[in-house]
């Protein structure tokens, strides 16, 4: 499973039924699962995490999830038909719509923070001060009076 870097946008790349396929939930696909499942994202995810998830939930993840990544809805629905509704691997599907809904999230794991896209300033706490602090580095000198 492979979450990809392309356009900075959390897609998941990966091998589900008959073949690989993307993941993706943008905006849209965020707000029909939510609709769905009558729980905001945050919540969805929770319920991944501590196995209090339902059907529906990892259905409509891996759905919507096909559908964000660029699958016809009527192709989706047949894949999830065949994959998820028949074959009855909850588990195994469980994790596939935890990946989904966590690089929706938080991105990609390139994506966080502190991974190469801040300035070199930003990276490393001790070389970091914002406008607001008056105060000098700690590794900073005083002036010297001349």
């Amino acid at each position: 499973m492979m979450v990809t870097d392309e356009n900075r946008n959390g897609v998941v790349e990966t091998d589900f039924g008959d073949g690989p396929h993307r993941f993706r939930l943008a905006m849209g696909e965020l707000e029909e699962l939510q609709e769905k499942t009558g729980v905001g994202p945050f919540v969805l995810m929770q319920r991944f995490i501590s196995g209090e998830w339902r059907v529906g939930d990892v259905r409509e993840t891996v759905r919507l999830g096909l559908i964000g990544g660029g699958m016809e809805p009527l192709a989706a629905l047949r894949l999830v038909r065949r994959y998820v509704d028949e074959k009855n691997w909850w588990i195994s599907h469980t994790a596939l719509a935890k990946v989904i809904m966590m690089a929706a999230l938080a991105g990609a794991p390139e994506e966080l923070p502190g991974k190469g896209d801040a300035p070199e300033e930003m990276n490393g706490a001790s070389n970091f001060r914002t406008d607001a602090s008056p105060s000098a580095r700690s590794t900073e000198q005083p002036a010297q009076p001349e």
